[in-house]
């Protein structure tokens, strides 16, 4: 069974791993800011999720 795929992305950290998951169909669905604290730095994350072409057809 296939399912969608959703991910979340620490925003200020991971651009090239952004990049990537667009690149293989992921699209951004939210952003959540200071959404934890790291190392005493507030922390955002950006949500994206991949469809599956398949599930619910």
């Amino acid at each position: 069974m296939r399912q969608n795929g959703r991910i979340g992305i620490r925003v200020t950290e991971n651009s090239a791993s952004i990049a990537l998951h667009e690149a293989c169909g992921f699209r951004v669905i939210g952003y959540r800011e200071k959404i934890g604290v790291m190392n005493g730095v507030w922390r955002d994350i950006l949500l994206l999720e991949r469809r599956s072409a398949v599930v619910g057809t």
